[in-house]
């Protein structure tokens, strides 16, 4: 991006299925003078309802910039047994 510009970009977690399991976030964030910045940001409250992928995307003017993906897996308890069905 341009130095010392800022940009309104949007943060999307999907599951698997493509589906999102939290409303878009609209984030504002500001280039340093090298054209390139960090970004932190809390999601709080975050259904983990399905098993699989999950991916976190950022995107700008309906273009993606990156994302990274995280996977929920089954547990298999104590002993072997499973204790809980849902992944949280």
């Amino acid at each position: 991006g341009e130095s010392m510009k800022e940009y309104k970009i949007s943060l999307e977690i999907k599951n698997s299925k493509g589906k999102e399991i939290l409303p878009s976030k609209n984030l504002k964030i500001g280039l340093g003078n090298t054209g390139r910045s960090n970004l932190i940001t809390d999601i709080i409250n975050m259904p983990l309802t399905d098993f699989g992928e999950y991916t976190v995307s950022l995107n700008y003017d309906n273009k993606s910039l990156g994302k990274i993906t995280f996977y929920v897996n089954t547990s298999g308890g104590r002993n072997g047994k499973k204790e809980n069905d849902l992944p949280n």
